[in-house]
């Protein structure tokens, strides 16, 4: 029986000017000095496992949240804004529910060309298009380590990755779109005591009827997304005086 061959990378490099970076400035801005270890255990995820994404789901955010003794909100809010700043890709995670960017696959595949590895599980449609012309990946398609498929999706020769685990895997991640349905306030208040939320759920209900169901411009798309950021916000208004646990250097612009 053949070695299994390894998907994942051991160990992953960071830009010294990380936390300079206006993408991580913004997320540490708008979610707090606990954003870093959140940000930093996600790619922990995503070069351990995958090598180059990571499915984002329920799962993950308890174990991150239980990890580092944070709120599964905080996490959600870490995220939401990682995607809304393009630190992850925003497109893939809309369509797939995948947490990837051009920097992650770049150096992934950088990685499993200089390991010299004969061979990687590659699921076409979660490879950015911006990557997949860049000349260090046509190297390994020339190798023949990664071959295509007629529909053109990337796969791997020796695990012969199928339509159907792509399926499987966005089954698993939740690509399935649905439309918004305004929750009732037993919803709310169900919601609430299942995370631990202390949010008033009245006043929830009473501030979205008034505004239409809406964040800032734009319609609502997730009453438990909103959630998580009320209850953010409600903790910053019953502590104003509790001190950050990390602080960064005045020059990181903090």
């Amino acid at each position: 029986m053949g070695r299994r061959l390894k998907q994942g990378l051991d160990y992953f490099t960071m830009d010294v000017d990380f936390f300079e970076s206006i993408k991580v400035r913004r997320i540490i801005k708008n979610c707090g000095n606990q954003s870093i270890p959140i940000l930093i255990v996600l790619l922990c995820n995503i070069y351990r496992d995958e090598g180059y994404y990571v499915g984002y789901n329920d799962d993950l955010t308890f174990l991150i949240a239980e990890q580092f003794g944070v709120s599964e909100g905080a996490v959600e809010d870490t995220v939401r804004k990682s995607v809304a700043v393009e630190f992850f890709d925003s497109g893939m995670f809309e369509k797939y529910k995948i947490l990837t960017s051009h920097a992650i696959q770049e150096r992934y595949f950088l990685s499993v060309e200089r390991l010299k590895r004969s061979s990687v599980k590659v699921i076409g449609d979660f490879i950015l298009q911006s990557i997949k012309n860049e000349p260090f990946v046509q190297n390994l398609l020339n190798k023949s380590n990664i071959l295509r498929e007629k529909s053109n999706n990337l796969c791997n020769k020796s695990d012969k990755v199928k339509v159907k685990e792509k399926e499987k895997v966005g089954k698993d991640i939740g690509t399935t779109t649905t439309k918004f349905t305004k929750p009732t306030l037993e919803e709310v208040q169900a919601y609430c005591q299942e995370k631990g939320y202390t949010f008033n759920a009245d006043a929830f209900i009473d501030y979205y009827e008034s505004n239409g169901w809406r964040v800032g411009r734009n319609p609502m798309e997730s009453w438990t997304a909103a959630c998580s950021t009320w209850q953010r916000n409600e903790k910053e208004r019953k502590r104003p005086e509790e001190k950050k646990k990390f602080i960064l250097p005045d020059y990181y612009g903090m």
